[in-house]
């Protein structure tokens, strides 16, 4: 891939998103490095821990963070009423 140096034949990116894989030691700070100026870095989280880890990178890199909330249709006796899921922040930042 790009950012191993295996294959330069893959163009350098102008965005990344991050849907999951946080888990993945240093796996933000690689991606932020293949950045270039103005491109940008998107990446969402669910869990608590993870979270933190956004909002560390918001901390040093800048950018915005936003929170929103899944919620599912379900019965509510004869009605149908939402039901919270879970809440998943996201981190954008813009590289200068």
């Amino acid at each position: 891939m790009y950012l191993t140096g295996n294959r330069k034949d893959i163009p350098k990116p102008q965005a990344i998103f991050i849907g999951g894989g946080l888990t993945t030691p240093n796996l933000g700070e690689t991606f932020w490095r293949s950045l270039g100026p103005g491109d940008r870095r998107v990446a969402n989280a669910a869990t608590v821990d993870r979270q933190q880890m956004l909002f560390q990178h918001q901390g040093k890199q800048g950018g915005t963070l936003t929170r929103c909330t899944i919620h599912r249709a379900e019965a509510v006796c004869i009605f149908l009423g939402w039901k919270v899921i879970a809440a998943v922040t996201q981190w954008v930042g813009v590289k200068e």
